[in-house]
């Protein structure tokens, strides 16, 4: 027989069942309730916290962070955090490691050797398609910011606002005649990607978009713009080619996620 059912009466189930209606409806990762669900957070010298949230598994078991957790890490090494799943332990914990996590495992963060923490949570989305005209448009603004690193060339977040879904996959942005650009929505590890960009550089090695371009000494440099969704939040990321510019950016534009 090439078919299955489930859920009959008279017929006994167990966990498994359950966790299987789970799998069917959403993938492997965070529950994204909000951006703080299970993000990983410093702790002083040494040791992290793992904020509330709930996650599940690729089989459906799901785990929830009902309360700040605390974890020590190993100073002077990559340490990554994550939940870990045991079928032979018939439980679920969190997790750090200095051995980079199984694709089976939920990734929630990597600490470098110098203690910086960065976000490599993977969040569950819903299984089913949100259909082809779905989409949401929306104005978002970058007011006054300036940029706080040292160094050039490092992507510092400028703006952050709510959306309606976490399963947007694309995006158009547009700002009058300045820049127009589209592509796909990073992830939380930064990931992105732009099929056109208005303003981009001749050389291919430039893959964000231009958004703003400046002289210094008759030299010319820019402004890198990308989209990176972090639960129901879309987040605005810039960085500058040069620690020469040190002026405030402020732009709203339109902007299009499908």
């Amino acid at each position: 027989m090439s078919y299955t059912y489930d859920f009959m009466d008279n017929v006994t189930y167990g966990t498994d069942d359950v966790n299987k209606m789970r799998s069917t409806l959403m993938t492997k990762g965070v529950i994204p309730e909000s951006t703080t669900s299970c993000k990983v957070i410093a702790n002083g010298s040494g040791s992290i916290k793992i904020q509330p949230g709930e996650a599940v598994f690729a089989n459906g078991v799901r785990i929830e962070i009902t309360a700040d957790e605390t974890l020590s890490y190993t100073s002077g090494s990559t340490n990554y955090v994550y939940f870990e799943y045991s079928s032979t332990l018939n439980k679920c914990e969190p997790k750090v490691s200095t051995t980079s996590p199984a694709s089976d495992k939920i990734k929630l963060a990597t600490i470098s050797s110098t203690g910086a923490i960065t976000d490599t949570r993977e969040m569950s989305n819903l299984k089913v398609p949100m259909g082809v005209n779905s989409f949401e448009e929306l104005e978002v603004s970058v007011s006054n910011f300036n940029f706080a690193n040292s160094s050039a060339m490092v992507w510092e977040l400028a703006s952050e606002v709510p959306v309606k879904s976490s399963g947007y996959k694309n995006f158009v942005a547009k700002r009058g005649d300045l820049w127009t650009a589209h592509g796909s929505v990073g992830t939380d590890d930064g990931s992105n990607s732009f099929v056109y960009n208005s303003g981009k550089d001749a050389f291919d090695f430039y893959d964000p978009a231009v958004i703003d371009t400046y002289t210094i000494s008759l030299v010319g440099y820019r402004i890198f713009i990308k989209f990176v969704m972090a639960g129901r939040n879309i987040q605005v990321w810039l960085k500058r080619e040069t620690t020469g510019f040190a002026r405030s950016i402020s732009q709203t534009f339109t902007l299009k996620l499908s």
